[in-house]
This record gives C-alpha cells, structure tokens and sequence, in this order.
C-alpha cells in the first residue's frame, strides 16, 4: 500500500514539472516572438538607412567634395549597417530544432540533398564562367540564383509539408490513445480500426504504416520509419513520448493526450513565429527590389549625365575660372569607384535580406537558398533592366 502511495506521488509530482517547464519554455519562445517582431520592424529601419547613405555618397560625389578614403567609409558604413540588422533577427530569433537527423529522411529531404551537390557547383561555375567571357553581370547573378532555385524550393515544399504534420499528429496521437484505452487493445491493432480519412495530411504515412504491420515487419522499425519520413522533429519527440510511456505501463488515452498537447502547444508557438515570417518576408522582398533598383537607377543616371557632361568639356585645354565638376570631370575615376560601391550593396542585400528572412522563419538551412535564390535573381533582372529603361528615358528626353 506505501508503494502504491509512494509511486502516485511521484506520478503527480512529475507531471507538476512537465507542466511547469511547458509553461517556461512557451513563455520563453513567445517573448522570443515578441523580440522578434520588434527586430524586424528595426531591420526595416537600418535598411532604409543604408539607402540613405548611399544617396548621400552620392550627392557628395555630384559636388566634387569626396575622397575616395571618405567615399568607401560611406560604402563600408552601408554594409555594417545591413549585416548588423541581420545579426540581431538572428539574435532574436528562437532557437529550435525543427527537421529532425535521423538517418532516414523524408523524400523531399533526399531531392533537395541530391540536388545541392548539382546545383551549387553549377551555379559557381556558370556564373564565373559567364562572367569571364565579358557576359553582362546580371546575367551571372541571374544564373546564379536560377541554378539554386530548384533545391530550395524542393526544401520550402517539405518545410510547408512539415508544418501540416505537426498540426496533424497531436490529433492522430489522442485519437489512436483513445482506440487503445477504450477496446483494451494494442496501439498496432488500435491502428487497425483507425479512420485514415481523418488523419489529412499524415493520411498517406499512416497508411502506410498500417500496411508495413500488416506485412509482418517488427513494430519498432515500422514506427521509426513513419517518424523519419516524416521528416519532422516534432512528430520524432511526440512519438517517441506516446510510444515509450505506453511500453512501461502508462495509460494509453493519458498517454495520448499528453503527447498531443506537447505537439499541438509547439506548433502553435511556431504558427505565431510564421505569422511574424509571414509578414516579414513580403516586406522584406519588396523592400529589395525598391533598394535594389534605387540604387542602381541613381548610378545609370548619374553615368548618363557624366557622358553629357564629359561631351561638352574641353578636354584639350582647361577652362580659366571654370568650376569643378566632381564625379563628371573626365578620368576623375570616381564614376568607377560608384560603379564599385552600388554593386557592391546589391549585392551585400541580397546576401542580407535572405538571410534575415531565413532567420525571422528558422527550419532547414537550405531554405536560406531558396530565399536567396529570390534576392539573386531580383538582382540580376534590375542589373540588366535598370540600364535599358534609364537610357531610354534619355533618349527620349
């Protein structure tokens, strides 16, 4: 009878912890949340403040009033700037695990991985090699971004995937612990009777699995590979919990349910954090293309008003009392130097942005390239229109 005493009060003292740690640690990844969204709107703010200092590079240069010391410290200035604001989304962002490593993956998981070897040294090689037969460099940064594309996409469709088994199993859990508990049967023959109608996006897994049973195959090795190709961490741990604590004796329906409100409580902190993402990522996309084609079309403009420029001045004799003309007096070399800089901010942007949507999002790194795939191929077609469109206007004018 002590025993019996004894265990129930370690049985209610355990579960007293498990819910004082599911409270800390949601409190924790909402506060992260929180932080996070604070950061994203500063991220917008420390871009549009590199902007800015571009444009005042830029008119400093119009006046003749820069050095070339003064004018990289203006670009070096850009750049910090930018990378800082990544660094504090990636700061800020929670910090989890949410595509497990098991050796068995998921089939996207297995594309996206056979891919990366493809298409990584592809785009290296193409892109320098386009560059260096004399190719225009929105070409090179355009091939570049389209060679990733396919491997990042393939990784954002299992992230998309993963997200709806995680919404899915705390639901196939409970109900196949209720199975269990109210026919006094195994969990492999609750499975059995189980409506995989009802099971959405986990329907075709789950059918699976009842199929690998009914073959013969050991239980254990047909549950881990349900688990594994899956390709989610969460449904790994909430697994793992249902079927351990059901084989040393715990009660299937508790079992059940506690496992499902471990899933469901995680993947609804990692639906507000897609919320935030969500937003970010629009925003952060479109503020690109805005940044990217300012600064380019402020350089195609000031080349085009060089050439006018350098048309009308005497370049035999120079003119007595006449003023300077900063960045369009000939071979002054700063239209060079500007050339440099602003294509050297694009592209510090599209390292920067996908990254930080990367960071605001978290899941596998190889989304990081799917989101600079975007950056880098918005790049590369502002890099070969921003020109034609400019020196349109001019002959048009």
């Amino acid at each position: 009878m002590g025993l019996i005493v004894v265990i129930q009060s370690g049985a209610a003292f355990l579960e007293k912890e498990a819910e004082v740690a599911s409270e800390r640690y949601g409190d924790k990844f909402e506060g992260a949340v929180e932080s996070l969204k604070k950061w994203t709107d500063a991220y917008v703010a420390l871009i549009m403040t590199s902007a800015i200092v571009a444009v005042m590079t830029v008119i400093t240069m119009i006046i003749g009033a820069g050095s070339i010391v003064y004018i990289l410290g203006f670009g070096l200035l850009t750049v910090l700037v930018t990378l800082a604001g990544v660094w504090l989304i990636y700061s800020a962002a929670p910090r989890e695990t949410k595509v497990h490593s098991l050796p068995i993956r998921s089939k996207e998981q297995n594309i996206a991985r056979m891919l990366f070897k493809i298409c990584v040294p592809l785009a290296f090689v193409l892109s320098i090699g386009t560059f260096a037969l004399g190719m225009p460099l929105g070409i090179s940064v355009f091939i570049a971004g389209a060679c990733i594309f396919p491997f990042g996409l393939v990784s954002m469709i299992n992230d998309i995937k993963i997200d709806k088994y995680e919404s899915d199993i705390g639901g196939f859990l409970r109900s196949l612990g209720g199975v269990t508990q109210a026919t006094n049967i195994t969990v492999n023959e609750a499975l059995t009777r189980s409506d995989f109608r009802s099971m959405v996006s986990l329907k075709d897994s789950a059918t699976l699995l009842y199929t690998r049973l009914q073959a013969g195959i050991e239980p254990k090795l047909c549950w881990e590979r349900f688990v594994a190709e899956t390709g989610s961490e969460l449904v790994s741990r909430s697994v793992r919990i249902f079927m351990d604590s059901i084989s040393i004796g715990g009660e299937a329906e508790r079992v059940g349910r506690d496992a499902s409100f471990f899933a469901l409580k995680i993947a609804l902190l990692r639906m507000k954090r897609g919320t935030i993402a969500t937003g970010f990522t629009w925003l952060a996309g479109i503020m690109h293309i805005v940044l990217v084609v300012l600064v380019l079309f402020i350089f195609q403009t000031i080349e085009q008003f060089s050439g006018l420029v350098q048309g009308i001045i005497p370049t035999d004799a120079a003119v007595p009392g006449s003023p300077g003309f900063g960045i369009f007096q000939p071979d002054s070399g700063q239209l060079g130097l500007l050339q440099f800089m602003v294509i050297g901010i694009s592209m510090v942007l599209s390292i920067a942005n996908a990254t930080a949507v990367y960071a605001t999002g978290g899941g596998h790194y190889y989304k990081l390239f799917f989101y600079l795939a975007i950056t880098l191929i918005i790049t590369g077609i502002a890099l070969l229109v921003v020109p034609i469109v400019v020196t349109l206007m001019f002959n048009m004018m």
